[in-house]
Order: C-alpha cells, then structure tokens, then sequence
C-alpha cells in the first residue's frame, strides 16, 4: 500500500498520520513544501509543489492512495482553481486507486435548510467556498473513469493551534464577565459547527480505505447533533476548563428570529442559527467519533493555557 499525501505538516495533516492504518505492508510518501515533516514518521520526503506538473509526475504512484489536504491560505481561486486541474490529470496520468480529498462544508452557503447533507444544494457566497466547490467539480471530471474519489466536508475544525474557536477562547480568558454576558445574550444557543480535529483526522483515514458504494462519494463530518454544540454552551465549558467564572444562569438569549435579521443584516454567509450539517452517511458506513465533544474541548482549553502567552 502506498499513501501520497500533501498538507501532512499542516493542523490536520498532523493528526492524521498516527490515525493511518498502517499494519500492513506500506510506503508512506509526504510532499513537504514548507513546513518540516518529523522523521518519526518514517516517511519517504519529497520537497515540491502541488501546483507543479513535474513534482507531482515524479511524487505519485500507480495503485497510490492520495490524500490532499493542501489549500495555501494566500492562494487566489484562479490558482487553487489550476492546482486542481493539475492534481486531478497527474492523478489519472498516474494511475492513482483514489484520491481523499479535503473539501469544505462551507460550500453549502445559505441554502434554505435546515439540515445539511450531501444531497443539499450548494450555492457558496463568498470567493472561498466557491473556490472549494469548483475544485471538487474538476476533481470529479478527472476521476470520472479512472479512479476513486472522496471528498470530505467538515465543518469548523477546532483543536490545538487550529483557527476555530480562537477568538472565543480568548474572550472567555480575557473579556470582562459582562461583555461575556452581552455577547452570549446576543449569540445564545446559535449552533457553532464546531468538529474536533482527531475526528476529521480519524475520518479522512477511515475514508482512505473504507469500501464505498460508488466510485465518487461526498461526506460530511460535524458534529451538529452534540447539544452543547452552541455558543451558550461552548463558552461555558471553555469558561470551566479556564478557571473562570462562567456565566450566570439566569442570562436570557436574544430571540432566534431576531438574530437571524441579525445575521442577513450583517450579510453573513450563514444566517441560520439552527441549521446543521448532517454526518448521517458517514455514520452509516461504519464511523464513529474517536471521542467525547467534551473531551475534545478540554484538551483545546489545556493547550491554550500552556500557550496563552503566544496570544498576548
């Protein structure tokens, strides 16, 4: 078994290789571009760039799982766009067994639903999602034929040294208990999207090798259905696992309705408070989550208090 993976050094990439089964015999091949990769990992290193034809003829293998977890945070749409064109025809010039692909669950925009799957229509707001759902749409051209496809969609990836969550832990050690206040009655139990970055991780090599129905499949991974995944709720758990005062119970929330004007007012991409994104199919394939919400917070809450300092 041969593993060719780009974005194995970035916020998931490093979760995901202890997650990979690697039990039989393999190869583990990593494109390094910038970030150094451990050593530990015993992986065959080969610097280049995803956006370079030659690289990639000489970095993939016949038969290889890929997994791409690549999207340069400063790369404009009409370069992520050619990278995937460039990816999808080395995949099929190299005869590839399938390509994982790191997607976004972003790209559903605001669609008028409630619930979020793979079935939902897709109509992304702003030049990010649209970027991800086209390189999906070139991804699955090039598959078409030649090899296995599947796209992953998480939600918010929260988890030490990720984005997500990054400013509300923040508040929640550094902001007066009233401003907590004000911002929780105006948040109240919006549904914050939050997955734990050991599940995206898990998922993407559960999907690396789990047997899929059709050639090309597409899968949520969020964490919607966890209750006390809300704003009320995470800051309060934040809040406990600080050492500071949570908020007081009797707070009461703005009304859901008003703050969906809120939130159109504010042109945001996502005006629905109590929308979620489904993990149904994934589920029903046989993925479990490798552990509790709660837990996962907690770790989050521990390494930002080892490294509060590198906020100040």
């Amino acid at each position: 078994m041969i593993y060719c993976i780009f974005g194995a050094s970035g916020f998931i990439g490093q979760r995901l290789i202890p997650n990979l089964d690697l039990k039989n015999p393999f190869s583990l091949r990593v494109a390094e571009h910038q970030s150094p990769v451990p050593d530990s990992w015993g992986a065959t290193v080969l610097r280049g760039d995803i956006g370079s034809p030659d690289f990639l003829k000489e970095f993939l293998s016949p038969g290889a799982i890929v997994i791409n977890l690549a999207y340069p945070a400063s790369s404009d749409t009409e370069s992520a766009v050619r990278s995937a064109k460039l990816l999808g025809k080395a995949c099929r010039d190299a005869g590839i067994r399938r390509l994982v692909h790191l997607s976004t669950a972003v790209v559903a925009g605001d669609i008028a639903a409630s619930c979020v799957d793979e079935n939902s229509a897709c109509e992304p707001k702003d030049a990010y999602g649209r970027a991800k759902l086209a390189i999906e749409i070139i991804l699955q051209s090039a598959a078409q034929g030649s090899f296995e496809l599947a796209i992953v969609r998480p939600t918010a990836v929260f988890g030490p040294g990720g984005r997500n969550l990054q400013s509300l832990v923040l508040r929640v050690a550094n902001d007066s208990l009233p401003h907590r206040a004000l911002r929780a009655f105006v948040m109240g139990q919006r549904r914050m999207h939050a997955v734990d970055v050991e599940a995206v991780a898990r998922a993407i090599a559960f999907l690396a090798q789990a047997e899929l129905a059709t050639p090309q499949q597409t899968f949520i991974i969020a964490d919607d259905e966890t209750p006390r995944n809300n704003y009320w709720d995470i800051e309060s758990d934040l809040a406990r696992a600080l050492g500071v005062s949570p908020l007081p119970s009797w707070l009461p929330c703005l009304p859901q309705q008003v703050f969906r004007v809120l939130l159109t007012l504010a042109r945001r991409p996502d005006t629905d408070p109590d929308r979620i994104y489904s993990s149904a199919k994934l589920r029903q394939l046989g993925f479990r989550m490798p552990r509790d919400f709660g837990d996962a917070l907690k770790e989050y809450a521990k390494w930002f208090s080892a490294h509060r300092h590198d906020f100040a």
